[in-house]
């Protein structure tokens, strides 16, 4: 059984616009990508996504593993040099913050996905 993961992401307008400018070389080497994302909820820790038996995990699953794909995509393979994952808002048993900084001797990426409480992004 083949069990492949759709990045989605990827296809979004803006996302292949930067890509293309990075094809270019219009905006010279790559060197550093942010790349922060998340959900804005009232009711998140009641949602499908938050429980362990039917999300699987937390927001650096859930939309983490997106973020890491852009960061692939558009800087190349990184070695991960720190992380932290945390539920630090919700009362629920999986990760509602999550940190990951990737970095080589060249380029850095840094993925924060969250999910914050009725979309108030601090």
């Amino acid at each position: 059984m083949a069990v492949k993961v759709g990045f989605n992401h990827r296809f979004h307008p803006a996302i292949l616009k930067a890509q293309e400018l990075i094809n270019q070389g219009s905006l010279g080497e790559m060197m550093f990508l942010r790349a922060r994302y998340g959900h804005g909820a009232a009711w998140y820790e009641k949602e499908w996504r938050s429980l362990p038996e039917t999300g699987g995990g937390g927001e650096l699953l859930d939309q983490g593993v997106h973020l890491l794909d852009l960061i692939y995509w558009f800087l190349g393979p990184l070695p991960l040099q720190s992380s932290m994952v945390t539920t630090s808002f919700w009362k629920m048993k999986v990760d509602d913050n999550a940190v990951l900084t990737l970095k080589d001797e060249k380029k850095v990426g840094h993925v924060s996905p969250s999910v914050v409480p009725n979309g108030k992004y601090f």
